[in-house]
Formats: C-alpha cells, structure tokens, sequence
C-alpha cells in the first residue's frame, strides 16, 4: 500500500506540478497532451485521440498470434452430445461431440501478469513513453485473441528518491484478469506521458511524514523489486521506439 501524503508533500507536489504547468516550455511533448487539465479529463473522462493512436500502433506491430487454447468441438463414437443425425444415417464413429483444448499444457490457462514499465527521467518524450504502453496493448490482445487470461500492472520505480535515500516503488493494477480489454483505458493509463508525470508523481509523494522527496524525484530504475511477481510474468520495460517494441514482441512471445 502506499502511505498516505503528508500536508507538505501534497504542497511540493503541487508545486512541481503547477510549475510545469505553467511553464510554457513544457506542454505536449511533456504531458502528452495540451495541458496538465487536458491529462486529467482524459484519464477520466477517455482519449479517443489515445485510442486512436493505440489502434494505429497495433497496426504498425502487427500483434504476435499465440497458439490458441479455446476449446474445440471435437466428433468421436463418444463424447458429451449425440448428433441423432449422424446416428440415423448410420455415421456413428461421428456422432457424438466433445469440447477439447486445442494445447495439452493446462498451466496455460494460468493468468499471465503483463508488467509495464511507464516511468521515465525528465529528458524522456511523451512518444518515447508511449511504446511500452502500445506494447503492453499488443500483448494483452494477443493473449485475448488465444483464450488466455492476463492482468495488466503498471509500475514505476525510482531510486534514492528521498532526503534519506529511500527507493520508491508504486504499482497501478491497470485490467484485472479475466475482463474485456478496454483499449481507451488502457491508452489514457498506459500510452499517456501525463498519467506518470502527474497520478505517478503524486504517488511518489506519498511518502511517511519524517522523509521528504528530493526536487529530481531519484534515478529512474526500470527493475522490479525482488518477490513482486510469483507466477507468470511478462516484464516490459526499456521499449521506447517501434523498432524496440517490435523487438520486444518477437522475443516476448517465444514459447508462449
């Protein structure tokens, strides 16, 4: 869980938020969007521009085809229902009906946990931070499309982010398993520079009142934490071009 911010932390995070608003070196490159206002309905409201763009990155990555596990319907002499059909035209080694699995591995079936990456440093672009999203989206409609279940994390991680040298880290459960993928979410979560830059900074601000975050916000550290993940996982982080996260999904999906 993340402790909830002191007085004087909301205050500095304001201020580091109201001072690149106001700014006007900063806008769409920094927030991906016009303004920091602009971020906020998005996330709440949707980003059809994002979804938009998500649409048209999926077509740019051409999503990886997994080996589907749904099941099949299957004919045999035996099985969970009977064709009367086939049985009157005496086609019995065919009548009967069953649902199978189309791969015989049943771990398969086990969530996988897409973990994403969406922190950067201060020099990193709103199109740089939009490729891991996009990835993770491609991801989570390959695994859709095969009948297997995923839950979408993101996290961000940054190192001696405090007077007293403290890491933080901050998860954000994105899609739990088992619901529909809901791209303008995930775009407006996942694929929007500002929802790091302002739901992820308030977040590294909610630290205990006896420490204060240091004005750089620490070292950005795209690792996990040792013992986050116990089961299956796909790790994205460092995918910040189309050309990465066309890498990233070639390997990504070996042996999936």
């Amino acid at each position: 869980m993340i402790a909830k911010a002191s007085v004087p932390q909301d205050l500095h995070w304001q201020a580091s938020i109201s001072r690149h608003s106001d700014d006007h070196s900063y806008g769409t490159d920094w927030w991906g969007r016009p303004t920091v206002q602009a971020v906020i309905e998005s996330v709440e409201k949707g980003w059809p521009e994002g979804l938009e763009r998500i649409r048209a990155a999926l077509g740019q990555l051409s999503i990886p085809k997994l080996q589907s596990i749904r099941r099949k319907r299957s004919r045999s002499s035996f099985g969970d229902e009977v064709d009367m059909q086939r049985v009157y035209a005496g086609d019995l080694e065919r009548a009967w009906t069953t649902s199978v699995r189309t791969m015989s591995d049943v771990r398969s079936t086990t969530p996988t946990s897409i973990l994403v990456d969406i922190c950067g440093d201060a020099n990193c672009s709103s199109e740089s931070l939009f490729w891991s999203g996009a990835t993770a989206v491609a991801l989570a409609e390959a695994f859709h499309r095969s009948g297997r279940a995923c839950e979408i994390v993101a996290y961000l991680r940054t190192d001696n982010a405090t007077e007293r040298g403290n890491n933080i880290f901050c998860a954000f459960k994105v899609q739990p398993a088992g619901t529909m993928v809901d791209l303008e979410h995930l775009a407006a979560v996942l694929g929007l520079s500002g929802f790091f830059r302002y739901y992820g900074w308030k977040a590294i601000h909610a630290v205990p009142a006896n420490d204060v975050v240091r004005d750089g916000l620490g070292h950005h550290n795209g690792n996990l934490p040792e013992g986050f993940t116990s089961g299956k996982a796909v790790h994205i982080k460092a995918v910040n071009s189309l050309e990465s996260a066309k890498r990233f999904l070639k390997e990504a999906t070996k042996g999936l």
